[in-house]
């Protein structure tokens, strides 16, 4: 799932990083280091909210339809 937040970032510290990283792609390396920490506030909120059952039921559908998935991909073979 996408998402769009708006987040501030100093200009300045940017520039800083291109200036020590001037090969490096900076908005590839920030992209993936800002969804590494979306993901782990996620997970984080995710454990504290959402009830350990509803988690459990979550879990056990996504294997299901992951094994279903595997079975229809191994009979199109």
């Amino acid at each position: 799932m996408n998402m769009t937040f708006k987040i501030d970032i100093d200009r300045r510290k940017v520039e800083a990083i291109r200036c020590y990283m001037p090969d490096g792609n900076i908005e590839d390396l920030l992209n993936e280091e800002i969804s590494k920490a979306a993901e782990n506030v996620v997970n984080r909120l995710y454990s504290k909210t959402v009830p350990k059952k509803v988690q459990e039921y979550l879990r056990k559908s996504a294997e299901i339809k992951t094994d279903s998935k595997k079975k229809t991909e191994q009979v199109n073979e």
